[in-house]
This record gives C-alpha cells, sequence and structure tokens, in this order.
C-alpha cells in the first residue's frame, strides 16, 4: 500500500467532565490517504465497525460506557498510515469499560484489528484484512482483497464478497454467502454453511489442492451448496448437505445424515449413524468414477449413469434386535448371498447378506457396506 499522507492527525487522550455516563458518544475527523493501514486495538472490550466510503479522509467515533478516568484512547499517523487505540488506564480496573467504535475509512485500506471482546464488522472496503476478537461475531460485508480472522467464541458471516483466505471461530457458526475466491472457514463448534460460493474467474482451468472446498468443524452441520474443483468435508457429529461438486465429494460425519445432490466425478461418504444418498451426474465414461459409501445404522442410496462401468462389492449387516428385513435393491444385476447363521464380525453378532457382479465391464468399484439398514443402486438415464 501507499506511504501515509496524513494532516492534522494529533495523538489524543479523551477525557470527560462527568465521572460516570453511559452512552456518550465524541465524534473526530481526519484527512486520511486511500491505501493506507488502519491498525485498531480495542483493549477495553466493545464493539468495531470500520466501513468503507469514498472521500479522503477518516471519521471516528467512539460511544463509551464506563468511568472516563479508566480509559486512554488515543488516535495518531504511524509510518504504515493510520492507529487507533483504545485501553484501560489501569491495570486493576475500577470499574466496567466498554468502547463501541465506529470509523469511516476510504474504500481502499487496509485493515488490522484486535478487541478483548466484542463484535466486529467490516463493509464496503478493498484490501488485506487481519487480526482477531476474543470473544464476540465477526460480520462481513461486500469486501474485496485477502482475509485472515479469528474469533475465539462467536459467528462468522461473509455476506457479498470476493476474498481469499480464511476466517476461524472457536466455537460457533460460519456462514458463506455470495462469495466469490478462495475463502476457507473452520469452526471448532457449529454449522459451516456454502451458499453460492464461487471461484475466482481468474482461477485456471486445472483445480489444485487450494481450489477444493474443506470444511472440518468439530460439532454441527455443513452445507455447501457449490464445489466446482471438489468438496472434502468432516463434522464430529452433525449432518452434510453438499448440493453439487465436480471433480470429487469426500464427507465424513461421526452422527448424522450425508447427502450429496450430484457429483460429477468420484464420491467418498462415511457416517457412524445416519442415512446417505448420493447422486452421481455426468458423463459416465470420464474421469475417475468410484464409488465409496458406509454407515454404522442406516439406509444408503446411491444413483448413478445407466452406462456406467461398475463393479459391485456390497454388504449388509444386521443384528439380532434389528428387524430383521434389510435387503440390496439394485436396477442393476447383483448376485446376492445372505448368511446362515449368526457370527461375531466387526464388533458385533450379526448376519450378513453380500452383493456382488459387474455391469458394463466392471472399471469402476462401487463399495458399499452399512448395518441395519437397506443398500438402494438406482439407475439415471
Amino acid at each position: 500500500m501507499i506511504k501515509a499522507n496524513v494532516t492534522l492527525l494529533t495523538a489524543l487522550s479523551l477525557l470527560w467532565s462527568a465521572p460516570l455516563f453511559a452512552g456518550k458518544t465524541i465524534n473526530e475527523s481526519y484527512t486520511l490517504a486511500p491505501g493506507q493501514e488502519l491498525n485498531i486495538r480495542l483493549k477495553t472490550g466493545g464493539s468495531i465497525t470500520v466501513e468503507g466510503w469514498d472521500e479522503d479522509r477518516a471519521e471516528v467515533s467512539y460511544k463509551l460506557r464506563g468511568r472516563e478516568e479508566d480509559v486512554v484512547i488515543e488516535a495518531k499517523p504511524t509510518d504504515a498510515g493510520f492507529s487507533i487505540r483504545c485501553e484501560p488506564k489501569f491495570k486493576s480496573w475500577r470499574s466496567s469499560i466498554d468502547v463501541d467504535l465506529v470509523v469511516k475509512a476510504p474504500r481502499l485500506s487496509d485493515v488490522r484489528v484486535y478487541t478483548s471482546g466484542g463484535r466486529l464488522t467490516m463493509k464496503n472496503l478493498e484490501g488485506e484484512f487481519s487480526g482477531k476478537t476474543m470473544g464476540g461475531k465477526i460480520i462481513l460485508t461486500a469486501l474485496a482483497g485477502s482475509v485472515d480472522l479469528l474469533t475465539m467464541g462467536g459467528d462468522i458471516e461473509v455476506n457479498e464478497s470476493t476474498l481469499d483466505g480464511r476466517v476461524k471461530t472457536m466455537g460457533g457458526d460460519i456462514e458463506f454467502t455470495n462469495v466469490v475466491g478462495n475463502v476457507d472457514g473452520s469452526t471448532m463448534g457449529g454449522d459451516v454453511i456454502y451458499d453460492n460460493v464461487k471461484f475466482s474467474k481468474n482461477k485456471k482451468a486445472d483445480f489444485t489442492p487450494d481450489d477444493v472446498v474443506k470444511i472440518s468443524t468439530m460439532g454441527g452441520d455443513i452445507r455447501v451448496e457449490d464445489a466446482p474443483f471438489g468438496a472434502e468435508v468432516k463434522t464430529m457429529g452433525g449432518e452434510i448437505h453438499i448440493t453439487r461438486a465436480a471433480q470429487f465429494a469426500v464427507a465424513k460425519t461421526m452422527g448424522g445424515d450425508i447427502e450429496i445432490g450430484e457429483v460429477d466425478g468420484w464420491a467418498k461418504a462415511t457416517t457412524m449413524g445416519g442415512d446417505v444418498t448420493v447422486k452421481m451426474v455426468g458423463d459416465p465414461a470420464s474421469g475417475r468414477r468410484d464409488v465409496e459409501l458406509g454407515s454404522m445404522g442406516g439406509d444408503i442410496t446411491l444413483y448413478v449413469p445407466r452406462e456406467l462401468s461398475m463393479h459391485f462389492d456390497l454388504e449388509i449387516q444386521y443384528t439380532k434386535n434389528s428387524n430383521r428385513n434389510y435387503d440390496i435393491h439394485s436396477d442393476f444385476r447383483v448376485q446376492k448371498e445372505e448368511g446362515s447363521g449368526w457370527s461375531w464380525k466387526r464388533g458385533r453378532n450379526a448376519k450378513t447378506i453380500v452383493g456382488t457382479g459387474e455391469v458394463n465391464g466392471g472399471k469402476h468399484k462401487i463399495k458399499i457396506h452399512t448395518v441395519n439398514g437397506h443398500i438402494r443402486i438406482r439407475a439415471v438415464d
């Protein structure tokens, strides 16, 4: 970014006469050239909002709640641009301090932020965005550039943006809506939703590992609307829904249903307890088309093109305490064989139904295993 060219900037220590107040607002305005770095450190707790506009100046608003003698607010130019610092004056606070900070800055600005606890909002900006909040929601709207942001406990929303990079929460949901770029989201315990996320138009035709949609959450649902270069998603406990994927789709959950609406390529999906539904689309003679599906307790349904070359390796285990009416239902010829007695296998006393066979030359392996569930293979014309 270009070197700072800021005038009329002085360090500020803002003190007011009343010993106690609530909701008092102070506005300050500074000349600020586009392309600078805006560095904000809010150590008191409170929210930060940064909004871009088409003016060569910054407008800063502070709304404080607490004792004014316990807080120092300082705004000053730096070699990189401009900084705002807000922190308690004393190591041992005598009262609770909250500062809600709103900054309007040139649309072309880098933003680096830190807050000890509160909501972070950025909108209508272009540049590099980085930092963290120790506990609060992050909302990013109409941004362009790169991002590297972390919240220690809160949801993340990314809307109407063109971004590369990553966002992470240690405990909250992540939702991407109408986003272009290669931006990854990870959460230690929450849902992850990709809704109309597309890669940048300058992406080359051959995909790389960085182009793949990769999502991991320790506990929550995952929903991906479109993964044109493939999807690799995992949750320790929740449902997975992938509407469309090309190249491949890999999905794993420790407890929940998996649905892959369309995959133009190969697929692998496993759940410890739930149903699995996968539909293969596209040219059955193009690329890798292997399928491996598994459930420790649920039905598995696979839709495949009728002309696909397949080798079947199918297995159902059902236990003594189940309803025992499970079967393999296939639109293709499958040789079925059911065990005559109960046997101990894979940690349970069960009977086994095995299905084997080949169609159209047997090129691609279709491997499916479930416990106490049906296997259904349906032909798609």
